[in-house]
């Protein structure tokens, strides 16, 4: 018995639900990018280029315009502008293949289980109830899962943005090791502080990591 929470049947199937409802098809499409996104490296996520196709980002011919798109997306999100992603888009990543008779979004569903099975492991463990839309968030210390850069885009991900010093106006404080000057500061403004180990789980269970 499969253990798999997405297939690709599963892929296309949704896509043939959402056939006739334009802000549903491109949602999926849009949420699934950024998935497939987050998989690239560092490197790669900032150039929309990928060398060697490993199973968890995009196949290098899909790299430049998947990158594109899913950066898109999520400002379009972030900043709540309709629509999500444009109509030609969405087009791009349902059109389907003559040689394997599926979408294009389709060959990708082993990374979107991967992501499904990660966000239900995480719904098993208790998370804090804290959002980082709209928020200010700081980090301090080395954390031992993400560089910063990582860590950042994270948060843009979902919402947030990041500053490098701690005001009036900081809503969290990431700590990771050996944290500086910031953790005192932060504990005398009574910005909330969070460990890694938290905000990794956040990461998950909002889909995002």
């Amino acid at each position: 018995m499969s253990n798999h929470i997405i297939t690709a049947e599963v892929v296309e199937g949704t896509l043939a639900k959402y056939k006739d409802n334009r802000a549903l098809l491109a949602e999926f499409i849009g949420r699934s990018l950024v998935v497939i996104f987050k998989n690239q490296t560092e490197a790669e996520a900032s150039s929309n280029n990928t060398s060697q196709s490993n199973g968890k980002g995009f196949t290098p011919g899909d790299a430049f315009e998947g990158g594109v798109t899913a950066k898109s997306y999520i400002k379009r999100t972030n900043s709540n502008q309709q629509p999500r992603l444009e109509d030609w888009q969405v087009a791009k990543w349902t059109k389907v293949s003559d040689t394997t008779g599926k979408a294009r979004i389709t060959k990708y569903w082993k990374q979107l289980d991967d992501a499904a099975r990660r966000k239900a492991e995480a719904a098993n463990n208790p998370v804090p109830a804290i959002s980082f839309k709209g928020k200010n968030v700081v980090l301090t210390g080395t954390l031992s899962d993400y560089t910063r850069e990582e860590a950042s885009r994270l948060i843009t991900t979902m919402g947030g943005w990041t500053g490098n010093t701690v005001t009036s106006r900081t809503h969290y404080l990431i700590v990771g090791d050996k944290p500086g000057s910031k953790l005192a500061e932060a504990k005398s403004k009574g910005v909330t502080i969070i460990d890694e180990q938290t905000f990794d789980a956040l990461a998950k269970a909002s889909g995002w990591k």
